[in-house]
């Protein structure tokens, strides 16, 4: 087996996969670098399988952890037919997941930001007892002044607070996405009465995986073990007739 290294960019590495003898099978962790790659190969005509890490399997002595050996390892588990695949999605639901992420940092930064605020007031023996960061606590914040070093530490800790609170450009745009026609039926059928999209923007923008997950359960409920029935068959009659069994159904292998 000979390895080499080959740039990450979807471009020369389509060029360059198209260059080997064929037929040629492509396999990648799934992570950071997104599934670009993927749908490069599938329209160069390159089968590209998109592997679960948490579902590759490990030697427990390996303990060493590089790319090259990484690049091994999937190669000779592709070859053998034990990488477990992960749907590759389309472009617009991809970026919707970006938006998705990006909403929920925000909101992280927010709330990190929001502690390191309240801290520091708490150092000064500032607490507001009522509900906070209403406009009531807002107006408050604003009238607070402080000396010397201290006027800094709060200005910058408020200027912080006011800056990721600004997150009405990614609700518009999570909004916006919700309408579009690959959304709009499953945003229909999540928001009732009374409850807006922004409640579901990462159901929505997971409509593969809702799909998934119910073709499953009809699946399994259509091929359902008949082990419980049989249990319940294997039962006695009455009550009195502890240790008598009925023969199983559907159990009788010869």
């Amino acid at each position: 087996m000979s390895t080499g290294r080959v740039a990450a960019a979807s471009a020369p590495l389509v060029e360059w996969l198209s260059g080997l003898p064929a037929p040629v099978r492509v396999a990648y962790e799934a992570g950071p670098t997104g599934f670009g790659l993927a749908r490069a190969c599938a329209e160069a005509g390159i089968a590209c399988l998109v592997a679960a890490p948490g579902k590759i399997p490990r030697a427990a002595v390996e303990r060493v952890k590089t790319d090259r050996r990484d690049a091994e390892r999937l190669a000779r588990l592709l070859r053998l037919g034990e990488l477990t695949t992960v749907r590759v999605p389309s472009e617009l639901e991809e970026a919707g997941r970006d938006l998705v992420r990006a909403r929920e940092d925000a909101r992280a930064d927010l709330m990190r930001a929001r502690h390191r605020l309240s801290k520091l007031l708490l150092r000064h023996g500032l607490l507001w007892e009522r509900t906070a960061w209403t406009g009531e606590h807002d107006r408050w914040l604003r009238r607070l002044r402080f000396a010397g070093v201290s006027a800094v530490c709060f200005d910058e800790s408020y200027g912080t607070v006011l800056q990721t609170k600004a997150r009405d450009r990614l609700d518009e745009a999570i909004i916006e996405l919700a309408g579009a026609p690959w959304y709009a039926d499953v945003v229909a059928r999540l928001c009732w009465s009374g409850t807006t999209v922004r409640n579901f923007r990462e159901p929505s923008c997971r409509l593969a995986r809702t799909n998934r997950r119910s073709h499953r359960h009809r699946h399994r409920r259509k091929h359902r073990c008949p082990r419980r029935r049989d249990r319940e068959c294997a039962r006695p009659a009455e009550q009195g007739q502890r240790g008598v069994e009925r023969p199983h159904q559907g159990l009788n292998r010869g």
